[in-house]
């Protein structure tokens, strides 16, 4: 493309000079009569002058946008790169780090040394929730792939969504009390949605994990659902950091984080809003955030009502 692209300038150069001739020549005798214009542009040099500038022009244009694509997909993939940096440093650096300094001092404790049963038990747990932490990540990696490839199960079938809600509510009950945080259902009108029970519960169990998350201890979490026309509409909503506004357009892309996030959960992926995203449009649907920074978050989507 280089190579066309210096022979179609120089060829360009060259009609340039020769219809600046041309024109110097015999543009003000054709102007002269009614003809002249018509004369001009049947010029077969002239017309070789402009078909040349166009296709310049034209050449240009798609360097430029070829460059500009390869810039947003250079920035694309740095993006991505640094995000799966941070995922191995945070999520499966830590917990590996916490098995090493477990494991040096069960062994120490297996060489003889006096070690205080209850030391040996906090080990244990520790190293049960790096394992559970790295499981995690690997689960929503898993995700991530089966949402990329399309392969992710959708088996939609009449689902009642306030039972739904219910259970997911009493699923997440023992990290809110951890917290010491409430959830209220506000309304919750009787519907039936068309959806892969699975889907919705899963969506929801990611949406109430991070308003808890993001919360304060002692905080309020609402949810909401009612039905617009042929979709359902469900609202979760929080009282926790929020987030900034110029990142807003981040949270459903894959290892999207605010900047503050880390205050809260400095181990998170980034992922869980992306998945969801995905899913809920697999099923139809719509998700969107508003958010304000130190003022909370309110996540809604929509699913197919049956």
């Amino acid at each position: 493309s280089v190579v066309v692209g210096l022979m179609v300038m120089g060829l360009g150069w060259y009609f340039w000079v020769r219809g600046q001739m041309i024109v110097r020549e015999e543009l003000w005798t054709q102007l002269q009569n009614t003809a002249g214009i018509a004369s001009l542009l049947i010029n077969p040099e002239v017309v070789l002058l402009l078909v040349v500038l166009l296709s310049i022009v034209a050449i240009a244009l798609i360097q430029w946008d070829s460059t500009q694509r390869r810039m947003a997909s250079a920035a694309f993939m740095s993006e991505e790169r640094s995000g799966l940096l941070q995922l191995t440093l945070h999520r499966l650096g830590t917990p590996l780090t916490i098995f090493k300094w477990s494991l040096e001092s069960l062994a120490d404790c297996a060489t003889g040394k006096n070690c205080p049963i209850e030391d040996v038990e906090d080990h244990i747990r520790q190293m049960q929730q790096g394992i559970g932490s790295m499981e995690g990540v690997v689960k929503q990696l898993l995700e991530v792939e089966k949402v990329e490839e399309g392969t992710l199960q959708n088996d939609p079938r009449p689902t009642p969504i306030c039972p739904v809600i219910d259970a997911t509510v009493q699923e997440v009950g023992n990290e809110i009390k951890g917290r010491k945080q409430t959830i209220s259902i506000e309304e919750c009108q009787e519907a039936t949605a068309s959806i892969d029970p699975e889907i919705l519960r899963g969506v929801l169990r990611e949406l109430l994990h991070n308003a808890s998350t993001f919360s304060p201890e002692g905080s309020e979490i609402r949810i909401s659902s009612m039905r617009r026309r042929s979709h359902i509409v469900i609202a979760v909503q929080d009282r926790g950091c929020g987030v900034p506004d110029s990142e807003m357009h981040r949270m459903f892309q894959k290892f999207g984080r605010a900047s503050n996030a880390h205050l809260s959960d400095p181990n998170g992926a980034g992922l869980g809003l992306y998945i969801c995203r995905h899913v809920i449009e697999l099923a139809g649907g719509k998700i969107d955030l508003e958010s304000e920074e130190g003022n909370g978050t309110t996540v809604t989507f929509s699913v197919p009502a049956n």
